[in-house]
């Protein structure tokens, strides 16, 4: 009798498993094109940020809204796929009969999760799709696309990153940064023993980067770390993606090849290999032009402190980005002013004449 009521049941439940399997299918084939629509937004996302670091006067208000929607349409498009990853780390994978009545009671169970997700996954794809029509309709890409070439009068201009440029600037080129740099100097080797943030804060094209460079390039700071790893951060960036970043860098120190296993890692794991790495050291980690306010948030638990004078150093234009470190760590802060018209003169006289003169400007247009 028995037999015959489990038989029925599964006379019952067998042609809902075999939907279930079609359900998952197109969902696994859906996730796999959002998964890719993520990787291609994350990619232009980037290049959006260098753009607009570049031309930020210029960017037109309609383009930094399709910005970010691109970017929350992001956010939401990783929230789905970690619910998806978790889904699947779920599912029975027990074979045989004796299953069976397994794999269907969980099929009730996740009945409502598997159709949250597969709603999602939906509305995530009719959201891109709005997104992208509003950007053809409007011709956002193109405005992005043209915004700091035209500016130079050139359509077709490559976009420069100056920080490039301030990474290898010679130090005789350095003007205006004798007293701040000595003051950043002082607080690196001269400073507590707790973990400091140490900012250089001021507008774009300032110097900051060029600044912090020198200050790391100073034979006694090279001498009183283990370390110093540069990180790059911009407007758009991803935890994950600086996590990898600083191991790369802490392999690459040590000159050895990184591990595969570190492409795969999530943001746990990647932060417990960061704060293993960091432990008993004393470091300087650079988080060069950042925008975020929240950073801090995202990388304090990182930055473990070791109480040994490790040193974070920042450099943004927004203050605030500083102050929202105050809440867990000690912070310096370097405001930088502008340069004096002698001081001006001098860097414009080092940047005109550097190859014809020797940096200085020539007496025949010395009054002009």
């Amino acid at each position: 009798m028995a037999e015959m009521a489990v038989s029925f049941a599964i006379d019952k439940l067998l042609p809902l498993l075999i939907e279930e399997v079609k359900l998952l299918k197109g969902v696994h084939k859906e996730f796999a094109e959002i998964k890719d629509e993520l990787e291609s937004i994350q990619a232009f996302l980037k290049d959006a940020d260098r753009r607009a670091a570049a031309d930020a006067d210029n960017t037109d208000e309609g383009v930094k809204i399709w910005v970010k929607q691109l970017r929350e349409a992001a956010f939401r498009i990783e929230d789905i796929i970690d619910n998806y990853m978790m889904h699947v780390e779920q599912q029975p994978r027990n074979p045989g009969c004796a299953a069976l009545l397994n794999n269907f009671s969980h099929l009730f169970k996740t009945l409502k999760q598997r159709h949250q997700i597969a709603s999602g996954i939906q509305d995530i794809k009719s959201l891109v799709r709005g997104i992208k029509e509003r950007s053809e309709r409007y011709g956002f890409q193109r405005s992005l696309d043209q915004g700091s070439s035209n500016s130079r009068g050139s359509k077709n201009a490559k976009w420069h990153d100056p920080r490039v440029a301030a990474l290898y600037i010679d130090e005789a080129d350095v003007v205006g940064f004798e007293a701040p740099r000595k003051r950043l100097i002082d607080w690196m080797v001269k400073g507590r023993k707790e973990r400091t943030v140490i900012s250089v804060v001021g507008m774009g094209g300032q110097g900051k980067t060029t600044l912090a460079k020198t200050v790391l390039d100073n034979k006694d700071v090279i001498g009183h770390f283990d370390f110093v790893v540069w990180i790059t951060v911009s407007q758009s960036y991803n935890v994950e993606g600086l996590l990898k970043d600083m191991l790369l860098k802490f392999y690459k120190q040590k000159g050895s090849n990184p591990p595969d296993s570190i492409y795969k890692m999530d943001r746990e794991s990647l932060t417990n290999e960061v704060r293993n790495y960091l432990q008993q050291k004393r470091y300087v980690v650079v988080f060069d032009d950042v925008w975020n306010v929240h950073f801090w948030d995202d990388i304090e638990f990182v930055v473990i402190d070791n109480k040994n004078g490790s040193k974070i150093l920042i450099t943004t234009r927004n203050l605030d980005v500083v102050v929202s470190c105050k809440k867990s760590s000690f912070i310096e802060v370097l405001e930088l002013q502008p340069l004096t018209q002698e001081q001006s003169l001098e860097l414009f006289n080092k940047k005109a004449f550097k190859f014809d003169s020797g940096g200085c400007c020539p007496k025949e247009l010395s009054g002009v």
